[in-house]
């Protein structure tokens, strides 16, 4: 029971952050500014690099994307379930 749970949760968080994302986020002018900002600077950085480099560049991304990803999903999670917790004291 608790596991099924623990993936519907799972399921549910990951199908609101697509929405948030398709929703909101993919349109909000400041957050394309900032992505279109680090992706030139990202790209600039790139082509001084030698390729060597330019690999250690990449697992660094990946793995600061991939740390940015798993927060999040930890911080909406929190804020979900104190959300839950707190319509059960007020109801309850």
């Amino acid at each position: 029971m608790k596991s099924s749970l623990k993936q519907d949760m799972d399921a549910f968080v990951n199908n609101r952050q697509d929405s948030i994302y398709e929703k909101e986020i993919n349109f909000s002018s400041m957050y394309r500014e900032a992505a279109n900002s680090a992706q030139n600077s990202y790209a600039e950085i790139m082509d001084y690099l030698p390729t060597n480099l330019q690999k250690r560049l990449i697992r660094l991304e990946d793995a600061r994307i991939t740390m940015e990803i798993s927060s999040n999903k930890v911080f909406y999670k929190s804020g979900f379930m104190d959300g839950v917790k707190t319509m059960i004291a007020i109801l309850g």
